[in-house]
């Protein structure tokens, strides 16, 4: 009777260690914040959490930059951002359809190297997001 217990509890600890070891590597992944083809989004709408307004990026040209930023930012969760209020830049983009992008669409940039995408921050990893070029465009309206 010892020896099945000893061996149960074995097994047990053997898969708990496998488990916790797939959450960390999963945790730890870097992943990509988008994939779109700027062609295919008619509108950026970004809430300035700091001011209270918002702007609608419409030009092709916005568009192209905002989107080819993000798509080649790798980011990392970094920490969970249950119960965190405030941000700076509430973005959503919806495609030439009218439909919100999916995916990693309906996200915070905090700043240069942070965004929120609940139940997660990320930290970008070898480049920035667009926030200058978000808060250049809050500055010209």
């Amino acid at each position: 009777m010892k020896g099945r217990n000893k061996r149960k509890l074995k097994i047990i600890l053997g898969a708990f260690i496998v488990a916790a070891a797939i959450g960390i590597l999963w945790y730890n992944a870097p992943l990509g914040a988008t994939d779109l083809d700027p062609k295919d989004v008619k509108e950026i709408v970004v809430f300035d959490g700091n001011t209270g307004k918002d702007i609608r990026i419409e030009k092709q040209k916005d568009i192209d930059y905002v989107i080819d930023s993000l798509n080649s930012l790798r980011v990392k969760r970094s920490g969970l951002s249950f119960g965190y209020t405030g941000y700076s830049y509430k973005t959503t983009i919806y495609l030439n359809s009218g439909e919100e992008a999916e995916g990693f669409n309906n996200f915070i940039i905090n700043s240069p190297d942070t965004i929120r995408k609940d139940p997660f921050f990320y930290t970008v990893i070898g480049s920035k997001t667009p926030y200058y070029y978000l808060e250049d465009l809050f500055e010209k309206e």
